[in-house]
C-alpha cells in the first residue's frame, strides 16, 4: 500500500531533514491526505511517527556514546540541538542530558 511505502520511506530516511509535506510531494499526495492513508493504516500520524523514530535512535545514541546532543540532534534528523531538547523532553518526560545521566 501507499502507506507503507511511505512508512518504509520514513524508516529509511527519518534521520535526514524530511518533512511530511516533502514525502507528499514525492508520491504525489497532499500532505493531508499523506496523512490521512498513513493514520488510516498505522493509527500514527506519519509526524508522530517520524518524531518518534528520531527519539528512539537518539536515546540509543545517549546511552551508547558521549557525543554532544548536536551531533546527536543533527545525526537523527533533528534540525538544532535546542529543538531536539524541546522534542525530546515533551515525548520522553525529561531533558536528553537527565535520561543519559538516569540510565547509565
Amino acid at each position: 500500500t501507499y502507506a507503507t511505502k511511505i512508512r518504509n520511506y520514513i524508516d529509511k530516511n527519518y534521520d535526514t531533514d524530511i518533512k511530511i509535506s516533502d514525502i507528499a510531494k514525492i508520491y504525489g499526495f497532499h500532505p493531508n491526505y499523506l496523512c490521512y492513508l498513513f493514520k488510516k493504516e498505522f493509527e500514527i500520524s506519519p509526524k508522530k511517527y517520524l518524531t518518534n523514530l528520531r527519539i528512539q535512535a537518539s536515546m540509543n545514541d545517549l546511552l551508547n556514546t558521549d557525543e554532544k546532543l548536536d551531533i546527536i540532534a543533527n545525526r537523527n534528523g533533528f534540525s538544532s540541538g535546542n529543538y531536539f531538547c524541546k522534542v525530546f523532553r515533551k515525548s520522553v518526560g525529561m531533558s536528553p542530558n537527565e535520561y543519559r545521566r538516569n540510565r547509565r
